[in-house]
């Protein structure tokens, strides 16, 4: 590991597998994981040559039991943490069906599925069929764009986006 990142401006920490790590994502220097114990940085180009995201620039992330998931100004990578194989990493942008590249929150609900919100509207990726669905303000959120780190989920599995017109907030099911 090294002692610092690749890009000082940090827009999204979420918890590792462990309480002694944590994932940072920055603005054009990519994702690192911080080592708390050792205070050191390794970015996941670092952990797995393999590794290639959309950009470098991220907005966002979240981490399931497996795989963490990264949203950049160019679209959504994911990939899986901690595995010793050469690691493939899939990505959804609009060329996979996004509403937008852009991709400021990402919540996951209660059955796995994924809601993503972007620069025009929410989608919603369902993970056992990766079939992806997008809704706007026509279909009556506060406006097509969200913000940054404007997403959260509640006990009850509500789930909240914010952007630039206030906010929308609903049962997944």
């Amino acid at each position: 590991g090294k002692n610092s990142l690749n890009n000082d401006v940090i827009y999204a920490i979420i918890t590792g597998k462990t309480q002694n790590e944590l994932w940072l994502g920055t603005r054009g220097g990519g994702v690192s994981r911080f080592d708390i114990i050792n205070e050191t940085f390794e970015t996941v180009e670092d952990e797995n040559k393999k590794i290639s995201l959309t950009s470098n620039d991220i907005l966002s992330l979240i981490r399931d039991d497996k795989n963490l998931w990264v949203g950049t100004s160019y679209g959504l990578n994911v990939f899986p943490i901690h595995s010793q194989h050469p690691v493939q990493v899939k990505e959804y942008t609009e060329n996979e069906g996004l509403a937008n590249n852009t991709i400021h929150g990402i919540l996951e609900d209660g059955k796995g599925n994924l809601w993503i919100s972007s620069n025009m509207g929410i989608s919603h990726i369902d993970a056992m069929k990766d079939i992806i669905t997008n809704y706007s303000s026509k279909d009556g959120l506060q406006n097509d764009e969200f913000s940054d780190g404007a997403s959260y989920k509640d006990e009850n599995g509500n789930v909240y986006l914010g952007g630039v017109s206030g906010f929308n907030y609903f049962k997944p099911e």
